[in-house]
């Protein structure tokens, strides 16, 4: 592409993206939200970090009664915990991208798709306040009396819940908005070339669904590394499953390569090959889930469930 072609191009996209109050809003509200939302993100991984360093004290003082009471495990399960705040970071940054590419492309159902994930994004805080408690009530039933681990979650979960639901509620607002803003010419677009609405709208889905796959992709990728340093504590048939689904996660990067360039080149066949691809990773991602479950009823929680023995 050459550099007035380029010009163009980001010319067009300013347009869109100040075409009215609403769009520069949507696009200044997602960026604070990123930055805020990182922001308390990064405060609470640096809180986990000050427990994680307390227990590692406590271990060095009374090595003894740690090992009795498997503080070091607990320890490890924590450490697991910044590998979800950096998927967290990973998805702020993502967020406001998927909301640039929708403003700048009118893509209503791609806004849509924004406000539930923002609308998860302040229920995720929840679940990492839940962790914690769950984590930290282990250490105080199987090691009673021994130490008190302070999490003060009035001045790190609870901001970033109140934020989060805050930031969601104004994008349900600007949702409307935008809505009755593109409504008329969210499908009227002179450079489809067979200018059919249900069709675009397919198209817009299916590339949608691709930047989201990649996404988590990238997601389970981070978490799957952070798990590489207990692998030593792991049974056999544990590592064997890990290189199992390690070598499925490495092909989910190629299915998505070889859809996109698919359905850029509109060669039916490869679309075929990927349908085929995404059957292996759907039947992953179930075992996850079961495992997930599994590990959950057990005491312990699904996100880092992976790592248990």
């Amino acid at each position: 592409m050459s550099l007035k072609a380029y010009k163009k191009s980001w010319q067009k996209a300013w347009e869109r993206i100040t075409l009215s109050n609403d769009t520069k809003c949507f696009v200044i509200v997602s960026l604070l939200q990123g930055i805020t939302l990182i922001i308390l993100q990064l405060r609470m991984f640096l809180r986990n970090t000050s427990l994680s360093d307390q227990m590692d004290s406590y271990i060095e003082q009374n090595r003894t009664l740690a090992a009795s009471c498997e503080m070091g495990l607990a320890e490890n399960r924590l450490t697991l915990m910044f590998a979800e705040s950096f998927g967290f970071i990973l998805f702020q940054i993502f967020q406001f991208y998927f909301c640039l590419h929708a403003i700048i492309h009118q893509n209503m159902i791609q806004i849509f798709v924004i406000l539930g994930l923002d609308i998860s994004s302040s229920l995720y805080g929840i679940v990492q306040q839940s962790e914690i408690e769950i984590e930290l009530d282990i250490i105080s039933n199987d090691c009673p009396g021994i130490y008190k681990f302070s999490p003060n979650y009035e001045l790190y979960e609870y901001p970033h819940i109140i934020t989060s639901s805050v930031f969601a509620l104004v994008n349900l607002i600007l949702t409307v908005r935008l809505f009755l803003l593109f409504e008329r010419k969210m499908y009227e677009k002179p450079d489809i070339e067979l200018n059919k609405p249900a069709l675009y709208r397919r198209m817009l889905i299916f590339v949608m669904m691709l930047k989201l796959d990649a996404f988590l992709v990238v997601i389970n990728v981070s978490l799957t590394i952070a798990i590489i340093p207990f692998l030593g504590q792991q049974s056999i048939m544990f590592i064997i499953a890990y290189v199992i689904h390690a070598s499925i996660l490495l092909l989910s990067f190629l299915a998505l390569i070889l859809a996109y360039n698919s359905f850029i080149r509109q060669w039916k066949i490869g679309l075929y090959i990927f349908i085929v691809y995404w059957i292996l990773f759907i039947a992953d991602f179930t075992f996850l889930i079961k495992d997930g479950i599994s590990a959950a009823s057990s005491g312990w929680y699904f996100w880092v469930s992976t790592s248990e023995p």
